[in-house]
């Protein structure tokens, strides 16, 4: 990362990290165990950025929130468990050390924070197969108190994760994560527990209780968004091998169907202005499209703002998109969480790859890495 450091005459060190993410703190101040507090937080936040970058697979390193929901993810099978746990586990416990060193001096407010993330890091920890984290949780567990129930929540959570794809795993975790949060007081630091499902959603024989257990969840404001992008996921889900086709105006109100391309491999791709990682998919788009459209490949946007005239100015700056964009007038703009686009599309970037009889062959949340090697594969298929 290429982090910048600079002291003004004031004596507050500010710290630009490759994100973009400006952190200012006194050059003097310093935490209980003596290290500078800024170096602290700088460890901090670049380990944080990593850790995120690992639990997104290397899609893209999004952030601690709940969303978007992915269609891959590290905790599917025992193999990648336990191949992503050789580096998570000891990123996670340097950002919970991190925590540590912070918290006697940091306000309440970042205190609260601290211990929402340390509850999700645990958890994935427990799930990733840290023996010795799901030791420490089990002897709490039995101690009685709140950090008994807080024990039971990241253990639970922790086993949801474990049982990869198996729903019987899943839906005996989701009840002890019920019993534990039926224990839990207003104040627990359980905010951010939601995004575990986001990020290993459930099987489809499971979704139904964790459905209803985010939606009788009192202590995240996040549980309803990740129930309606966990709907929205399994809806569009369940179309996949089935005929699709989408027809909406264009930008200049010509009339358009991905049905005119039957016979060719079509990508259908949602966007939205303000999405830094749909330019950055775009730009591997056109990649794929250059190289793979003499081969039957299509390209048609989903543009998701809500002004024509904004959209079109935007475009002027990036002319390399030169495929066809969808605008759907009759349900602009990009309503988050995503009521659907009529087939329960949630967050962007998306893509939708139809094949060449018209049958829709994958749906993928996030930036697709393997985007290529789909395509490729799909106009070997005969028509």
């Amino acid at each position: 990362m290429n982090t910048k450091i600079s002291k003004a005459k004031t004596g507050v060190l500010t710290i630009v990290l490759a994100s973009g993410m400006i952190l200012a703190v006194s050059a003097k101040a310093q935490t209980g165990s003596g290290r500078p507090l800024a170096a602290v937080r700088m460890d901090l936040m670049k380990n944080t950025l990593a850790f995120e970058t690992m639990l997104e697979d290397g899609n893209s390193a999004a952030n601690m929130l709940p969303w978007p929901i992915r269609s891959g993810n590290i905790f599917s099978t025992a193999e990648a468990r336990s191949a992503a746990g050789a580096t998570m586990i000891p990123a996670a416990n340097r950002i919970l050390a991190a925590h540590r060193e912070i918290a006697p001096t940091a306000p309440a407010s970042i205190r609260q924070q601290r211990m929402e993330e340390a509850t999700v890091l645990n958890i994935i920890k427990v799930g990733l197969g840290d023996t010795e984290a799901r030791q420490v949780y089990a002897a709490l567990a039995t101690s009685g108190g709140t950090d008994a129930t807080l024990a039971a929540v990241i253990l639970a959570g922790g086993d949801y994760l474990a049982a990869g794809r198996e729903a019987s795993g899943q839906i005996a975790a989701i009840k002890r994560l019920e019993a534990a949060y039926q224990q839990a007081g207003s104040d627990a630091p359980l905010l951010n527990v939601p995004m575990i499902f986001s990020k290993d959603p459930p099987a489809p024989e499971a979704l139904a209780s964790v459905l209803t257990f985010l939606r009788n969840d009192t202590h995240s404001r996040f549980s309803a968004v990740v129930a309606n992008l966990l709907a929205a996921h399994a809806k569009v889900n369940g179309l996949l091998n089935q005929p699709m086709k989408l027809e909406f105006p264009l930008l200049d109100g010509a009339k358009f169907s991905t049905a005119q391309w039957k016979g060719k491999v079509v990508l259908v791709d949602f966007w939205l202005m303000a999405c830094e990682p749909c330019v950055t998919e775009d730009a591997e788009i056109k990649r794929i499209y250059t190289a793979e459209h003499d081969k039957g490949f299509e390209v048609a946007g989903y543009a998701c703002d809500n002004s024509i005239g904004s959209i079109k100015e935007f475009l002027g700056k990036y002319p390399w998109m030169t495929w066809p964009q969808m605008f759907n007038t009759a349900n602009p703009g990009y309503a988050f969480p995503a009521k659907t686009y009529g087939f329960g599309m949630g967050g962007v970037p998306a893509t939708l790859l139809i094949d060449r009889k018209g049958i829709l062959r994958d749906v993928h949340f996030g930036m697709d890495n393997d985007l290529g090697t789909k395509v490729a594969k799909l106009l070997a298929e005969a028509p």
